[in-house]
């Protein structure tokens, strides 16, 4: 059985992730940007600068120093396929990965809001979405914020169950 308390909690965790909606929003903007500008500019020059200062590289080559031409060339070619797969495909991938979260958690906020009773959805999608006031809504819709606080307080007790989040 659920107690009062635990209701309340989790209503307060729904509001707190629809509050957290236009932060999402940035946040995918900016990974967005992340993946389409800041790695194309990485030139392989670049790379080999970063390597040729590296202190652990120095001393790997130092100690193949002794050995084969062909091995010293085997190991740098290596160093740079290694510092290539750091610099460009990692951090990339991660950004990629971080990007499919964001937008899979907005995904699910729209959907779950577009799932509620007509006014509930306009409600929250008014307040949350489009960043709008209580005033500025309950004059948009033609009701009372006082009515309009009861639709929001309906619409997020309906998500309740919908992000599964009812402890019992």
């Amino acid at each position: 059985m659920q107690t009062k308390e635990n209701s309340k909690f989790t209503y307060d965790i729904v509001a707190d992730i629809l509050r957290g909606y236009r932060e999402l929003n940035q946040i995918a903007t900016q990974l967005r940007n992340d993946i389409a500008h800041y790695f194309p500019s990485i030139s392989d020059e670049d790379i080999i600068e970063t390597m040729t200062f590296s202190r652990i590289l120095s001393k790997r080559i130092n100690k193949i120093h002794n050995g084969k031409t062909s091995d010293r060339t085997a190991f740098i070619a290596m160093s740079y396929s290694e510092s290539v797969d750091k610099v460009k495909i990692r951090p990339k991938c991660e950004l990629e990965n971080e990007l499919k979260m964001v937008l899979s958690d907005i995904n699910r906020i729209e959907c779950y809001v577009g799932l509620l009773s007509e006014q509930s959805s306009v409600v929250l999608q008014k307040l949350y979405f489009e960043y709008k006031t209580h005033a500025e809504v309950a004059d948009e819709i033609n009701i009372s914020v006082s009515t309009l606080k009861r639709h929001r307080n309906d619409g997020i007790a309906q998500l309740v169950p919908m992000f599964n989040l009812i402890t019992t």
